[in-house]
């Protein structure tokens, strides 16, 4: 009897590629960018200073290119090609808001256990709201209100409000007429560019009355302006009780003096719903106007409100 043996050996076919990896719109080369071959050893290597690679491959068909701030990109490898070129598309990266607030002294992040909710010009603007308490709802979490008739809020923080929540506009304490919900905050919506709400006991910071929490709403000021002088015109339209708004704010700023005159008024009728029909006595008239005068320092920029 006679046994054969037939051993047979496959080795697989071992070349190198090389190339460079060009940004697509500057068309400078990107160094340490992530050049990841697709086996099953999941090899790499990055870029040198001048965007270029050389990688050995076995039987690979693609290779991936990755880089912080650019879209992922295949390349499919062709039998009889070793060099290429690359070109990878910048891509935005969207972080989480970053809020800065300012304090009488110096507090470490690390050390500050309150959550701060911050609301963007674009948030306030696209919001519709009758005033400005319940679009700062619309868009902060945790934040309510206590409404009598379509135009007065009183913001609540975690099923507190009144005494207990301290509303400030530009750094000023507003004290008016907080013990009760039948007075609404005593501002000009119009006026409003961004708002903070600190939800949580601050009364550490702020003084006793901000036990739930802390409103403080930024008026626009005429800070850094390309142009010396510039203006705003605001105007709305609601149609459930006929409500009218208009305001306007117009700002001077040369040889680093500021000055800024704000105005608006607003008339609604009495408003209507699915139950009564039209609610009497809740129509209202309110008018404002206020003015900015204020320095630009290289520290910071000083300003009075009237």
């Amino acid at each position: 009897m006679f046994v054969l043996f037939i051993q047979s050996s496959v080795f697989s076919q071992s070349r190198s590629i090389s190339g460079i990896v060009y940004d697509f719109i500057t068309k400078q080369p990107i160094e340490f960018c992530n050049v990841i071959v697709l086996d099953d050893k999941q090899r790499g290597i990055v870029t040198d200073g001048k965007g270029k690679f050389t990688i050995e491959i076995e039987n690979v068909k693609k290779i991936i290119f990755h880089s912080i701030g650019y879209k992922t990109d295949t390349l499919n490898i062709k039998p009889k090609q070793d060099k290429y070129i690359i070109h990878l598309k910048p891509t935005s990266i969207e972080l989480n808001d970053i809020v800065i607030t300012g304090t009488t002294r110096a507090t470490r992040i690390k050390e500050n256990p309150i959550a701060i909710v911050a609301i963007s010009p674009k948030q306030i603007e696209t919001t519709i709201e009758s005033n400005i308490v319940d679009a700062l709802v619309k868009n902060a979490p945790g934040l309510t209100s206590v409404k009598t008739g379509p135009n007065i809020s009183k913001p609540f923080i975690h099923g507190l409000g009144y005494n207990r929540v301290l509303t400030l506009y530009d750094g000023v304490r507003q004290e008016g007429q907080q013990y009760g919900d039948e007075h609404g905050l005593e501002i000009d919506d119009y006026t409003i560019e961004k708002a903070e709400v600190i939800k949580g006991p601050a009364s550490l910071l702020y003084g006793s009355d901000a036990i739930a929490g802390v409103v403080s709403l930024f008026p626009s000021k005429p800070i850094n302006t390309d142009r010396n002088i510039c203006g705003k015109f605001t105007t709305e339209y609601q149609t459930n009780n006929g409500l009218i708004g208009n305001g306007l704010q117009v700002a001077l700023n040369k040889n680093k003096i500021a000055f800024a005159l704000r105005g608006s008024y607003r008339k609604a009728k009495n408003y209507k719903n699915p139950v009564d029909g039209l609610v009497y006595l809740t129509g209202y008239e309110v008018t404002n106007l206020s003015a900015l005068v204020g320095f630009n320092a290289s520290k910071g920029f000083t300003h009075i409100n009237f």
